[in-house]
């Protein structure tokens, strides 16, 4: 069946359900460059009813009240759709390696263990353990029952738009190609972002400001806007022991150049490449834009993503053909209700230790 058959056929089913009462059946595009098409022309029928029948209205966009074929927008179809957050889920180096969940109400409660030390009766919550001689009870003083917490992820709306002239949108498939690739980089951007620094206020909660983060003290006399190879040092023994076999670096250009041809105490270089990308003491470095600038704190985290839950509610594009219809232009709206913060509550301290670890690891201010 071709572009115009399948045109065709979704008209006359959604006809037959008019007539019937029924709820108008959805029906997808074959792919991507059809639907763009079928939108970019919608916009020469003053008639919707002109229109490609397998463009689903959507709400109106530009405010309350019904629609009448002059308000709101259309829907983007399910090839879109999954190609734009297949490639915002898959493209970035942070959000990839988060854990990821479904969020089906308006807020989820995961339950966690409240683990704060690994000395024994502390572990899991207070979890204790006796060993025992054959006939022998274990004393009330060897039990007790684990504590429990709560971690509440609440969906914070993202609204990404693309403005685009109805000449750039001529060319169906060129456009529809570029509006998915801005799309998907502008959304994961934003919440890699978050992921990286965001307060909680609207938004997720950063790593930056979780008080599992550990920030570690910068060497007597280290000159500002310096890293030193103490400071990763010091980081490697501060990084929790199960999340080191997973925990990446992340760093700008400008910290990672302070660094890159130093070597450590023992001799070693600091950065070794493997298969072309560079690694620190085994670990995989990520070249990003989302820390500070070089002597802030934070501008060279070790960290273990998988720490971090996303959890994900819903999320549409949404075209409207007449927001800016002033302007002989038309809008991309992409809405992306999520929420994302670290697993942990807190540092934990390991037994036969005072010092506390994290999942995070970062180096305090050297301004």
């Amino acid at each position: 069946m071709n572009q115009d058959q399948g045109r065709a056929a979704a008209a006359r089913a959604r006809r037959l359900d008019e007539l019937a009462g029924r709820p108008p059946r959805q029906f997808d595009f074959p792919d991507s460059t059809s639907f763009w098409s079928a939108l970019i022309n919608a916009g020469d029928f003053p008639d919707p009813h002109d229109r490609d029948p397998r463009l689903t209205f959507s709400a109106a966009v530009t405010g309350a009240g019904e629609h009448g074929g002059t308000e709101g927008g259309y829907l983007a179809s399910r090839g879109v759709l999954e190609a734009v957050w297949h490639r915002t889920l898959t493209s970035g180096q942070i959000l990839s390696r988060c854990t990821r969940i479904p969020i089906t109400e308006s807020a989820v409660s995961i339950p966690a263990i409240q683990e704060t030390s690994r000395a024994d009766g502390s572990r899991w919550g207070a979890i204790k353990s006796a060993w025992v001689d054959a006939g022998d009870t274990v004393d009330d003083a060897d039990t007790s029952r684990p504590k429990f917490r709560s971690i509440n992820l609440k969906p914070k709306k993202l609204l990404s738009f693309v403005y685009a002239t109805n000449e750039l949108t001529r060319d169906a498939g060129a456009f529809g190609a570029w509006a998915e690739l801005a799309l998907s980089d502008e959304i994961r951007h934003q919440l890699e972002q978050s992921i990286v620094d965001g307060d909680g206020a609207g938004k997720p909660l950063g790593i930056a400001n979780a008080d599992a983060t550990i920030s570690i003290p910068k060497e007597s006399g280290q000159a500002a806007s310096t890293i030193l190879t103490e400071n990763l040092e010091n980081m490697l023994t501060r990084i929790w022991s199960e999340s080191r076999r997973r925990a990446v670096w992340l760093t700008g250009t400008a910290a990672f150049a302070q660094i890159e041809h130093t070597s450590f105490s023992n001799g070693r270089p600091t950065v070794e490449y493997v298969d072309g990308e560079p690694t620190i003491a085994g670990r995989p470095v990520l070249l990003t834009e989302y820390t500070p600038q070089l002597g802030n704190k934070g501008d060279i985290a070790l960290v273990d993503f998988s720490q971090v839950v996303v959890g994900e509610r819903e999320r549409d594009i949404v075209s409207s053909l007449h927001l800016r219809w002033l302007q002989d232009e038309q809008v991309l709206r992409a809405r992306y209700r999520v929420d994302a913060q670290p697993l942990w509550a807190s540092a934990l301290t390991p037994k036969n230790s005072a010092a506390t670890q994290s999942f995070a690891v970062t180096v305090d201010e050297r301004a």
